[in-house]
């Protein structure tokens, strides 16, 4: 009875280790695919268009259509970079403690960049799974709520 016991036990983790080893497998698929999106987004920056941008965002000065492109290029690329975090996250391969960061910063971004909240609203935003998806959603609701706060 004991033998057999050890048997099941034995069939049980290697079943667990199993699926541990085919969802290790599936987030660095993920992530590679996210990974060479990203790299499409970089590699089309315009390195001086971008930075003339950032310099115009401290003074407040309006951008050409070239800076706003590289602009929005260079934010964008963030999403995948969220999304890479989330999958390593939702896996077990990222600490929690990691995770938690990773969603402040992206509230923060929801509050200070009115674009991303426009855009994911609008759905212009393709930002990957489902679940990314929701997490995201409650991360817009949270910084939604923040700004109302603070407006009030």
């Amino acid at each position: 009875m004991l033998a057999a016991f050890g048997v099941i036990f034995s069939l049980g983790l290697v079943a667990y280790e199993l699926k541990q080893s085919r969802d290790t497998a599936a987030a660095e698929l993920s992530m590679s695919l996210i990974s060479e999106r990203r790299e499409i987004f970089l590699a089309a920056l315009e390195p001086d268009a971008l930075n003339s941008a950032l310099d115009k965002l401290k003074t407040g000065k309006e951008w050409t259509d070239v800076e706003r492109r590289n602009y929005y290029r260079y934010q964008d690329s963030f999403i995948g970079l969220y999304h890479q975090a989330f999958i390593l996250w939702s896996t077990g391969l990222l600490a929690s403690g990691e995770w938690e960061g990773t969603k402040k910063e992206i509230i923060r971004n929801f509050e200070t960049i009115p674009r991303w909240r426009e855009d994911y609203t609008s759905t212009k935003i393709d930002i990957g799974s489902d679940a990314f998806k929701l997490e995201m959603g409650a991360l817009l609701a949270e910084a939604e709520a923040r700004i109302k706060s603070k407006a009030d």
